[in-house]
């Protein structure tokens, strides 16, 4: 039986796996096993969060596929990734695409919330489009999403929504802070919604800078939005191939628990950059960076706050990493 440790409370459930993308781009029926048996087969099985599938191959879904591939009867957790939407897009057209696709959402929630083989959609992704990423105001924003944000109020149950903003254009930091200024201010005005978030690319062809991922994560945090990263991160620990998720859920948690004045973008982008294992210490009652340290309980009100995770096409290798980077039993135990 496991032991419920600052590890688990920092890092339970936060894989969102994508086998059938690249570069794994499993067929359907090989990545529905692989997520199927993860929780049987993996050294840390309360790192798979859900599956995330495109919203083509989420509505074949059925409670016959899915016990074909392995399952238990353990219900099925998903986001989906939306229907890909033209770059030059108004927010019309962008709102009719997030509307037919939250129907389908709908129905397949339908069908898989009491079925034989319960499953269900709790998220749903999208990138928002060149008309909404050249705006320069908050304002401005807000006003391309909310015909999109408001087809989510009516989404039942609810689904949160992440809008995928990219990094790596010349203006990303600031675009960042005006999409999450512009989302706040609309939870602010409908407190009955699910927080929605924003979605971060932290590899790929382009990897963000530091300061850019570190200026992300204050700006989610500190307007309590919910945070998705997506691509790289497979390691446990930040290196020379990229970020490490403990270093960014780590850097999450604390500014999140602790606040921008305690723990603001130059100690985040501090935590991203740390290469040393030594520097993060799972306690069974605590966590520790270096001199910050916070309780389970200020985790765990962390994690409901900015409800992380992080898309990767294999569930095994952060698996693997955390197992070889961070062994149990060095410092949670």
């Amino acid at each position: 039986m496991g032991v419920y440790t600052s590890k688990v409370a920092l890092l339970g459930n936060i894989v969102d796996y994508a086998g059938t993308f690249p570069p794994a781009a499993l067929p359907l029926e090989a990545a529905l096993h692989e997520a199927a048996t993860c929780r049987d087969e993996l050294r840390h099985p309360w790192l798979y969060s859900k599956m995330a599938l495109p919203m083509n191959l989420l509505t074949t879904l059925s409670a016959k596929l899915l016990s074909d591939q392995g399952s238990n009867g353990t219900p099925w957790l998903f986001t989906a990734l939306g229907t890909p939407i033209p770059e030059n897009s108004n927010r019309d057209e962008f709102a009719r695409v997030v509307e037919w696709d939250l129907r389908e959402l709908g129905r397949f929630n339908d069908r898989g919330f009491e079925s034989s083989g319960r499953h269900w959609a709790i998220a749903y992704e999208t990138k928002l489009p060149v008309e909404a990423v050249k705006a320069n105001t908050a304002s401005e924003i807000l006003k391309f999403l909310e015909p999109a944000l408001v087809r989510f109020s009516a989404v039942r149950p609810s689904v949160t929504a992440y809008f995928e903003v990219p990094l790596d254009s010349p203006q990303g930091d600031t675009l960042v802070r005006l999409v999450a200024d512009a989302l706040c201010e609309w939870t602010t005005d409908h407190e009955t919604l699910p927080t929605p978030g924003i979605k971060i690319r932290t590899g790929g062809k382009v990897l963000p800078s530091a300061e850019s991922l570190a200026s992300a994560v204050i700006a989610c945090t500190s307007r309590r939005l919910r945070f998705k990263a997506t691509q790289g991160l497979h390691h446990a620990i930040s290196g020379k191939s990229g970020f490490g998720f403990v270093n960014l859920f780590s850097s999450l948690a604390l500014a999140q628990a602790l606040g921008e004045e305690a723990f603001g973008p130059s100690q985040v982008e501090k935590c991203l950059q740390s290469t040393s294992t030594l520097e993060f210490q799972f306690l069974p009652n605590s966590f520790r960076w270096n001199s910050f340290e916070i309780e389970v309980e200020a985790l765990e009100a962390a994690r409901r706050l900015h409800g992380a995770s992080f898309g990767s096409c294999s569930i095994k290798e952060p698996d693997e990493f955390l197992a070889t980077e961070f062994p149990d039993g060095e410092d949670d135990s």
